[in-house]
Formats: structure tokens, C-alpha cells, sequence
């Protein structure tokens, strides 16, 4: 397949890029820039320069089986409230209108088991969400974007916590 994995050189993204490369598929990372500590990854896989608090200008510089969406503004980062709904919430709305405007069929969303709030005990399929913080809340905002792009003719999707 080739797959776009957008934050590939986040903490999750640069294990996923190289098991997804392992496994035979193509992938291409996006991202804002390429971290200096990142370097050899970024001439191993085909770079987009991408701030996914923007939309995607332009046309898709391939044509993808799949989009893995893992960028998103860490916990820390989300004591900014509006950083947090940019990255996590709104980025993950141009992610699927990416999707939708280049033909991508599928999506993977990461979110975070953050939007269950504080819990104890097991947490299962039928728990509902109830976020504590902005980092929960935007992550739970944006499961809803893919949720309804699903329900609206959006790609294919697996939301994974």
C-alpha cells in the first residue's frame, strides 16, 4: 500500500513508519519540518512539508491507499486551549478533507485513552467519554470529525485510544 502517516516523526509516528516501511509498504511522512535527530528517516521515506493546522494546498503529491493520522499537540502543549483545538480537533478535519479531496479511502486516527477523563477500573467499548482536560476533549472533538466524515461519504475509518 502507500500510506501517508502524518506526525511520523512524533514519539508514535517514528515507530510506525519504519514497522509500516518493514512490513513492504511505501510510506511518506508529514510534517512541519524534519527534526535534526530525524534526518535518516526523513531521506528513507519521501518528505511533506504539511502544518496540519492548515488545509492542504494543492494536489496530493501521490496517490494513497491510506492516511495515518498521529499529529497532534501533546498533553504539555495543550495548556494552550487554542493550540489544542488547531493541531488535535481542526487538524484532524483537514486530514479528512484531505482524504476526501485526493481519494484516500482510509483513515486510521490515534487518539488517546485521555477522553474517558479520570477513571478507574476497567475501561471498555461501552465507557463513556467524559475528558477532563483539553488534550481529552480535543482528541474526543476530532474522533467525532471522523465519525461524521464516515457518516457523510468520508473514507473508511478505525479510531484506535
Amino acid at each position: 500500500m502507500n500510506i501517508l502517516v502524518t506526525g511520523g516523526f512524533g514519539y508514535i509516528g517514528s515507530q510506525v513508519v519504519p514497522e509500516l516501511a518493514r512490513r513492504g509498504h511505501t510510506v511518506d511522512i508529514a510534517a512541519r519540518s524534519v527534526p535534526e535527530h530525524f534526518a535518516s528517516l526523513a531521506q528513507q521515506h519521501a518528505f511533506r512539508q504539511w502544518d496540519i493546522r492548515e488545509a492542504w494546498r494543492g494536489a496530493s503529491p501521490a496517490r494513497y491507499d491510506l492516511l495515518v493520522h498521529l499529529a497532534a499537540a501533546n498533553d504539555v502543549d495543550c495548556v494552550d486551549a487554542a493550540l489544542a483545538l488547531q493541531v488535535n480537533a481542526l487538524g484532524t478535519r483537514h486530514a479528512l478533507e484531505f482524504c476526501r479531496a485526493h481519494a484516500v479511502p482510509a483513515i486510521i486516527y490515534v487518539s488517546t485513552f485521555q477522553v474517558y477523563g479520570v477513571w478507574h477500573g476497567t475501561v471498555t467499548d461501552d465507557t463513556p467519554p467524559a475528558p477532563a482536560n483539553d488534550y481529552g476533549v480535543t482528541h474526543w472533538f476530532a474522533e467525532e470529525y471522523v465519525r461524521m466524515y464516515g457518516r457523510t461519504g468520508g473514507p473508511d475509518h478505525v479510531i484506535l485510544r
